[in-house]
């Protein structure tokens, strides 16, 4: 839950129905408990979605998240990786609205890249 209004879009691997739902929901359980173990280590601390399944944890070979991948590969290889990671950032932000337990607050990394922070309060 935030605690103001966020702008949502669904990602496009769930409007298109590129995966099925068991998918879908494996992809949503594992961000989840991706975003528990994090918040577990660094209570308080700004994180972007690239903090989690970005940069050193880039690889989702093995992990739901190689779904998302495959279904964009498929449609167009050049673009699959941005688009994947974008569809992931979007079913981020909708999983962090979802919660119940916490209230989370965003704000923009900096004003030349639209990248969305996030924190616990």
């Amino acid at each position: 839950m935030f605690n103001v209004n966020i702008q949502k879009r669904t990602p496009s691997f769930i409007a298109n129905n590129w995966l099925t739902n068991n998918q879908a929901e494996e992809i949503k359980e594992f961000l989840k408990r991706l975003l528990f173990v994090f918040l577990n280590n660094n209570t308080n601390d700004w994180f972007t979605v690239s903090d989690l399944v970005g940069g050193y944890n880039e690889d989702w070979t093995g992990t739901p998240l190689q779904y998302i991948y495959n279904a964009y590969k498929v449609r167009n290889p050049d673009t699959a990786e941005m688009r994947a990671a974008i569809d992931v950032g979007w079913l981020f932000l909708e999983i962090l609205d979802s919660d119940k337990q916490n209230i989370f607050e965003a704000r923009h990394k900096n004003r030349e890249v639209r990248v969305r922070q996030y924190r616990k309060i």
